[in-house]
């Protein structure tokens, strides 16, 4: 299974960094704070025009999210 490696630097200057599966990588853009408000639009009691609109937007987000693993993938080898 390929993975990527992000780095990333704390407030404090201290490196870390983590593997990621591309499921990992796509999950973690869909579940961030931000995107995750969004499925709350997908209640019974909202319109259907907005859950229709919410599962587009969650489409493209994964789309990103996997173009984006794919280039980092690339800048590994």
């Amino acid at each position: 299974m390929k993975t990527i490696t992000i780095k990333r630097t704390s407030f404090s200057g201290d490196e870390t960094s983590k593997e990621y599966t591309q499921e990992d990588y796509v999950k973690q853009w869909t579940e961030s704070i931000g995107v995750g408000s969004l499925w709350y639009l997908q209640r019974d009691d909202h319109y259907e025009a907005d859950k229709a609109k919410v599962k587009q937007i969650r489409k493209l987000i994964e789309e990103m999210a996997i173009n984006n693993f794919k280039e980092l993938l690339l800048e590994e080898v």
